[in-house]
C-alpha cells in the first residue's frame, strides 16, 4: 500500500510535466526548452569552475582581487590606513605621525580605489582572516548566493506573467561568462546585484532599514549601485535611500576612525589610487575608449557620467508605471556604458537580459523582442577567453548589441500616449 501511495504521489507530477513537455514540443517551442538547457548547463559550469578557482585556484589570476581586499583589512583593524602604507613602500609622502609599517604575514597593500565606506563594510565580505583561504570561502559563498537570489527573483519574475515561464529568465541569469571572471578574482559585483534586488525585495516589504543595508552593499561598487538609485526614486522608494545614506554615512566615519584619516582624504586618496590604476588597466566600454584617446581619467568619467545620468533621467522619469525590471535594465545598461568597468561587471548586464525576456513574454511573444534577448544573451553567455574581451572588435559588437537590446526595450514598454479629449 505504501508503494501504491509513493507510486501515485510521484507519478501525477511526473505526467503532468510530460502533458506540458508534449504541449510545448506541439506549439514549436523546442528552441526554448533547447536554450534552458544549453544555457543552465553553460552556467552551473561557469559557477562551479569561477567558484573552485576564487576558493582553491593558484597562480597570480585566481582571487586577484580579493586578496588586494584581504591585505587591506589587515590594515584596517590593525588601525593603518592602507593608502599611507603603500605610498610609503613606493617612497611617496604621507601625513607624519601615521603608522606606515608592513604587515609580514600579509605584505604591502596593492592598488585600491574604493570608496571610504568599502573600508568597513568590506570587513564583513572579505574577512581579515588569518588564514586566506577562509576569506577567499566567505567572498565566495556570498557571492554564490547573491547571485542564487537574483536568479530566484527573475524565476519569479517570469512565472508571475504566466505559469511555467520562470525557467528561462532564472538560467539566463547563471549562463553569464562574467559570473566565472566574478567569482575566480573576487569581484564585487556579484553582491552588488544581490544588493539591489535585496534592497528592492525589502523596500516594497517597507523594512526600510533592512533595504538600505543591502543597498549600501551594491554601492561597494559605486559605478554598479549609484545607476540604481533612479529605480529607487521613480517608485517613490526614498526611505530606503535615506537608510542606504545613513548606512554609507556611518561606514564611512567608522572607516574614518578606523584609519586615523578624515574622511574627505578617504575620498581623495580613492580617487588618487583609482587614476594610478586606470591609466594602465585597460577597460571595457565608452570610457575605456576615450582613455585609450588620450582623455584623462577625471574628463573621460565625467562627460561619460554626465551623459549617462541625463539619459537615466529621460528615459525613467517617464516610467512610473514601468515594472521594476524594465527599470533595473535601463539602469544597469547605462551604468555598464557609462561608468567604467572591467569584463567581470557584465555580470549587471543580466537585468537587460531578463527584463527582455519578461517583455517578451508580456508582449505575447513579439519575434524581434526575442531576437534582441537572444542576441545579448550571446554577447554575454559565449565562453569567450578573458584576454580575448580586450580586443577591441569585439568590445564594439558587445556595445552595439547592449545598446540595440535597450533600444528594443525602450521602445516596447514606452509609456502609451495620452489622446486629447
Amino acid at each position: 500500500r505504501r508503494g501504491r501511495r509513493f507510486f501515485a504521489g510521484t507519478s501525477l507530477p511526473i505526467a503532468i510535466e510530460s502533458t506540458i513537455l508534449w504541449r510545448q514540443l506541439m506549439q514549436w517551442k523546442l528552441p526554448e526548452l533547447s536554450a534552458r538547457v544549453v544555457m543552465l548547463v553553460a552556467g552551473l559550469s561557469y559557477i562551479a569552475f569561477g567558484a573552485y578557482q576564487g576558493i582553491f585556484g593558484t597562480g597570480p589570476a585566481p582571487a586577484t582581487d580579493m586578496r588586494l581586499r584581504w591585505v587591506e583589512h589587515h590594515y584596517v583593524v590593525h588601525r593603518q590606513n592602507p593608502f599611507d602604507v603603500w605610498a610609503a613602500a613606493r617612497g611617496l609622502a604621507t601625513t607624519p605621525g601615521r603608522d606606515t609599517h608592513v604587515i609580514a604575514e600579509v605584505g604591502t597593500p596593492g592598488n585600491g580605489g574604493y570608496p571610504p565606506w568599502e573600508t568597513a563594510l568590506g570587513l564583513v565580505l572579505v574577512p581579515p582572516t588569518p588564514v586566506f583561504m577562509h576569506a577567499r570561502i566567505v567572498l565566495t559563498g556570498l557571492s554564490a548566493m547573491s547571485l542564487a537570489m537574483v536568479a530566484m527573483w527573475a524565476g519569479r519574475l517570469g512565472a508571475s506573467i504566466r505559469r511555467g515561464e520562470g525557467a528561462l529568465p532564472a538560467v539566463a541569469v547563471l549562463a553569464v561568462v562574467a559570473n566565472l571572471f566574478c567569482l575566480s578574482a573576487g569581484q564585487y559585483a556579484l553582491v552588488a546585484n544581490g544588493g539591489v534586488i535585496l534592497g528592492w525585495v525589502f523596500a516594497e516589504q517597507r523594512r526600510f532599514l533592512l533595504s538600505g543595508l543591502m543597498l549600501s552593499l551594491a554601492f561597494i561598487k559605486p559605478q554598479i549601485g549609484a545607476w540604481f538609485v533612479f529605480a529607487f526614486m521613480v517608485k517613490g522608494h526614498w526611505r530606503p535611500l535615506a537608510a542606504t545614506a545613513l548606512t554609507l554615512t556611518v561606514s564611512s566615519l567608522a572607516a574614518a576612525w578606523l584609519t586615523h584619516t578624515p574622511v574627505p582624504e578617504l575620498v581623495s586618496e580613492m580617487f588618487a589610487w583609482s587614476s594610478a590604476w586606470l591609466s594602465r588597466v585597460d577597460g571595457y566600454g565608452p570610457v575605456a575608449f576615450l582613455l585609450g584617446r588620450g582623455i584623462d581619467s577625471g574628463t573621460a568619467q565625467a562627460v561619460c557620467g554626465l551623459a549617462g545620468g541625463a539619459a537615466m533621467a529621460v528615459l525613467t522619469l517617464n516610467r512610473r508605471s514601468a515594472p521594476p525590471d524594465v527599470l533595473f535594465a535601463i539602469a544597469a545598461t547605462i551604468g555598464r556604458l557609462a561608468s567604467y568597468h572591467g569584463v567581470y561587471d557584465n555580470t549587471m548586464l543580466v537585468f537587460l537580459i531578463v527584463s527582455l525576456i519578461a517583455t517578451y513574454y508580456r508582449s505575447g511573444r513579439q519575434s524581434h523582442i526575442a531576437l534582441a534577448a537572444a542576441a545579448v544573451g550571446l554577447t554575454l553567455g559565449s565562453p569567450i577567453p578573458y584576454g580575448l574581451h580586450a580586443w577591441a572588435p569585439l568590445q564594439a559588437l558587445h556595445v552595439a548589441v547592449w545598446v540595440c537590446g535597450l533600444v528594443v526595450l525602450v521602445r516596447a514598454t514606452r509609456p502609451a500616449m495620452r489622446v486629447a479629449a
